[in-house]
């Protein structure tokens, strides 16, 4: 891009929103397990 065309935000934002759907779902599926790790640690 320069500075005399435009951005295609459609696109961006699509592409963006792909990009993040993998990792926001493997942080959903992993999640019971860090909260369970942090727990585990935090006790004696």
């Amino acid at each position: 891009m320069d500075a005399t065309s435009g951005a295609s935000w459609g696109s961006l934002f699509a592409m963006s929103v792909v990009t993040l759907i993998p990792v926001f779902i493997v942080f959903l599926v992993g999640q019971r397990y860090l909260v369970k790790g942090i727990a585990a640690t935090g006790m004696k």
